[in-house]
């Protein structure tokens, strides 16, 4: 079969390109230079089967073939395929087809079982979310071309638990040259649903024990402090700022929308030590917000802006072997001056 293409523009993809270049040259520790994929688009099913070779299902909207990757025009989705359109969809699957390429280059061609091949790129490509986590595990070991539901379904969630448990350096390994006995040398364990689900159970147990503890610290009184680099430290319990406080806890790899708002007591505390200090030339005590970092409860980063009246407590827990857990709290509070430095 003969075919004529030419180059064109394409924003949609084009920023869904350029973000998973960036994202899997980071994870995969690919350097770019020189790697661009070539991305093609066909019009319609009749051009998909005739690329394929083979009468093709509905379902079937993108593919990578060596450096290039094959995808259904956006435009004719909801016409051509059994998917809905959605510009948030069509660019995640845009990277979740890049993420193949870059699997196969820093698997070094390996043949990867299906659940770690789909895994690996619904994981990247955040659509982790379109499938219910499940209760347990039971059928990725199993999944095939010809039974590849569960590949997608509980693929995805069997790769978060891998990194999140054992890192990215250890999941990278298991990518070169691929196979039941070097997971067991590396992870320690057969890959069986038993051992799977028990890490999987022990990590949700692990985690709500986390979450309590982390509580406990943070329910205690604290105050902030701003350093003179811009850095703000949380002190506790030397310096007191009584707030009335509750705090929601999630999971960081979903969509948030949850805050909780609570009540200021002391108003005279907090322009003490805040209101007459600025970040990045911002007023604190003008729409500020700060996101505070820890690994085990300790401070690792910072960074503030000021979208929303209040303080914004982003505190998450990198705590090894357990899921990235982030408890968050916000308060509302007064200002009492419109000339403070």
């Amino acid at each position: 079969m003969i075919f004529k293409s030419k180059p064109i523009e394409n924003k949609l993809i084009q920023d869904a390109y350029d973000e998973g270049i960036e994202t899997f040259s980071d994870f995969f520790n690919v350097k770019p230079v020189g790697f661009k994929p070539d991305v093609f688009i066909l019009d319609n099913r009749a051009d998909i089967d005739i690329v394929k070779g083979k009468k093709t299902e509905n379902w079937v909207v993108g593919w990578t073939t060596g450096q290039s990757l094959f995808v259904l025009d956006y435009d004719k989705f909801d016409t051509e395929s059994k998917h809905n359109k959605s510009e948030s969809a069509y660019q995640n699957l845009i990277k979740h087809e890049l993420c193949h390429i870059f699997t196969r280059t820093s698997s070094r061609n390996a043949i990867l079982p299906m659940w770690l091949n789909e895994g690996i790129s619904i994981y990247l490509s955040g659509q982790l979310g379109m499938n219910k986590k499940p209760d347990k595990f039971s059928g990725f070991i199993e999944s095939t071309l010809n039974n590849h539901k569960a590949a997608y379904v509980e693929g995805g969630y069997v790769v978060e638990l891998l990194l999140n448990l054992f890192g990215r350096e250890k999941f990278i390994d298991l990518l070169r040259g691929y196979s039941e006995e070097k997971f067991k040398d590396i992870y320690g364990f057969d890959l069986t649903y038993e051992n799977i689900n028990s890490l999987y159970q022990s990590q949700e147990i692990s985690s709500n024990e986390a979450v309590e503890k982390f509580k406990e610290i943070i329910d205690k009184p604290f105050k902030i402090q701003v350093k003179h680099n811009g850095n703000i430290e949380l002190k506790f319990p030397e310096y007191l700022l009584s707030v009335e406080r509750s705090w929601d806890v999630w999971d960081t790899n979903k969509d948030y929308h949850s805050q909780d708002f609570v009540s200021l007591k002391d108003e005279e505390t907090i322009e003490s030590f805040v209101g007459k200090t600025s970040l990045s030339g911002v007023d604190i005590t003008r729409n500020s917000i700060f996101s505070f970092f820890f690994e085990n409860g300790k401070e690792i980063d910072v960074t503030g802006y000021s979208p929303d009246s209040g303080f914004y407590f982003k505190l998450f827990s990198f705590k090894p072997k357990e899921s990235t857990l982030a408890l968050t709290s916000t308060f509302k509070y007064i200002l009492l001056s419109d000339n403070l430095k």
